[in-house]
């Protein structure tokens, strides 16, 4: 395991302290597991590896999904035609404040993350920068978006076949200690974010963000850090 800057991150035994993923499994992180709409990735803090994690496509996200995926409109359900995953928040609901190596979730039926955190105050909905940031302040826009190859060997009977699809999407994620209001910053869960987009504008439309995918991790605390996470959502 790699040793952080323990004075940095204010963790005073890094040794005794295990990455999320080397916990066993309990009633929280069961959820993520055996869905048919999942992901995966990695948390970086100024370019070192420090987490790994496991989201969950939530129930309002598969639907998002199902709907695209098929064209068709959800019976009694919001139109998401236009919607894309452009946005992302972060929170500090994913973890115990007394026990900063657990995790709570993610759960089926989440829609907020369970204690969002402002991101930025100022340039909030503005066309100048782009709409950097949304939701009054609360999502800031991917840092890259991209859909990227996966490489399969198939083993049959008559052959082995090997064959390359682009079947995963890649967020990036970045994050630096002055965007968030709060202060200090102690990070322990994500979120991704579908828009709906005007068809002629091209533009975010404020109030419409719906949360797609979220994963929980143990805390982390930023301090002068730059926060990346890639992400990579397996297409269904």
């Amino acid at each position: 395991m790699e040793i952080v800057n323990t004075d940095k991150h204010h963790i005073d035994d890094v040794i005794n302290r295990p990455l999320v993923d080397e916990i066993l499994p309990d009633v929280d992180t069961n959820h993520t597991l055996n869905k048919s709409v999942i992901g995966m990735g990695t948390i970086l803090m100024n370019d070192k590896k420090i987490d790994t994690f496991q989201n969950l496509v939530t129930l309002q996200g598969r639907e998002f999904l199902t709907s695209k995926m098929t064209g068709l409109a959800i019976p009694g359900g919001k139109d998401y035609s236009n919607y894309k995953i452009a946005y992302f928040g972060v929170g500090t609901g994913g973890s115990d404040p007394l026990n900063p190596n657990t995790r709570f979730g993610p759960y089926d039926n989440d829609t907020v993350l369970h204690n969002e955190v402002q991101i930025s105050a100022t340039e909030i909905n503005l066309n100048a920068n782009g709409y950097k940031y949304m939701g009054n302040g609360m999502h800031k826009r991917l840092s890259e978006v991209s859909i990227e190859k996966e490489s399969h060997h198939i083993h049959t009977s008559a052959a082995d076949i090997y064959v390359d699809n682009y079947t995963t999407i890649k967020c990036v994620l970045k994050l630096v200690d002055a965007e968030p209001i709060q202060d200090p910053f102690a990070f322990s869960e994500a979120s991704l974010i579908a828009y709906e987009y005007n068809p002629t504008t091209n533009k975010p439309i404020e109030g419409s963000g719906i949360l797609v995918a979220r994963f929980t991790t143990s805390t982390k605390e930023l301090n002068d850090d730059e926060l990346t996470i890639k992400w990579y959502v397996l297409v269904w």
